[in-house]
């Protein structure tokens, strides 16, 4: 992953003699931080510009139906120069899905990061740029965007909400047509992308995402609750849910730090309410968890 800055754009108070860039690494679970080539360099005053576009079908195993702010489908922009703004005006995708009616009214939303990474919030703050917006004539277009892009990478993420009942074995899969972006009045890409892959849709039997209470049976430090981000031994809870407000987890609101040296006679559970799986036939478990 390459990341770059304009030096005067985050402070011009570094712009200053006996200046020194120090870096800090954070390696959760012991995995290992690396740097590698660290170029400082001035360059003539270059107007920001689009330098490359491209799009890819964001891939999963399957999409259980019902499922809210599943990212789709992702935009990449490299934004390359010193000088102006490079500001987002208009995206543009076309639906390749044979039936359009699985997503839900107003179902479609942007997320931009400023790389690869999916993520609904960044330090706690919304991604989401852009209202949300429906499906028309197999076009999902936003407008009025006026989103600020940075040099290097951005990833613009479009995000769905499936329908609770969307057909079983629906197929999910986008392009992005010729001129579908607008960056600072100019249109991109010159040519249409289709990337590959697809997503299928399965029926859930069962969904929950903790915003009501749906019966489940919490024993001891499981609770329902918004997450606080407290720091549990090494690692730390979620500051936030993927989506709404709401989590189910151990002891999210007192000090966040879980029971020690639990055994099958201290052990607790979180057991959902009883669940009808009649004539159904290798029934799957999708979930999202939090990894710190």
């Amino acid at each position: 992953h390459m990341d770059t800055f304009n030096i005067h754009e985050i402070d011009t108070n570094y712009l200053v003699d006996n200046f020194y860039i120090g870096f800090m690494g954070i390696s959760r679970g012991g995995h290992g931080v690396c740097v590698d080539e660290v170029i400082i360099e001035e360059k003539d005053e270059i107007i920001k510009y689009v330098h490359s576009t491209d799009a890819k079908n964001v891939n999963h195993d399957l999409i259980p139906s019902g499922l809210t702010d599943i990212p789709v489908f992702r935009i990449d922009i490299v934004i390359v120069g010193n000088t102006g703004q490079a500001v987002l005006n208009t995206v543009s995708v076309q639906s390749l899905c044979p039936d359009n009616s699985i997503f839900e009214t107003n179902g479609f939303e942007l997320i931009a990061t400023s790389d690869s990474v999916f993520r609904t919030r960044q330090k706690s703050i919304s991604t989401k740029i852009g209202s949300p917006v429906s499906i028309s004539g197999g076009e999902i277009t936003f407008t009025g965007l006026n989103d600020t892009l940075d040099i290097g990478i951005n990833s613009i993420w479009l995000i769905a909400d499936i329908k609770a009942d969307a057909d079983h074995q629906s197929i999910t899969k986008f392009m992005l047509e010729q001129n579908s972006i607008d960056v600072n009045g100019s249109t991109y890409p010159n040519t249409d992308i289709t990337p590959e892959g697809q997503n299928t849709i399965e029926e859930s039997i069962f969904s929950d995402n903790f915003e009501a209470d749906k019966g489940w049976d919490l024993d001891y430090d499981f609770e329902i609750n918004v997450p606080q981000g407290y720091y549990a031994h090494i690692s730390s809870d979620p500051p936030y849910a993927y989506s709404g407000n709401k989590i189910m987890g151990t002891d999210l609101t007192d000090d966040g730090k879980y029971q020690l040296n639990i055994d099958s006679t201290t052990a607790y559970f979180a057991v959902s309410p009883v669940l009808d799986c009649k004539y159904y036939d290798a029934v799957k478990l999708n979930l999202r968890k939090w990894v710190a």
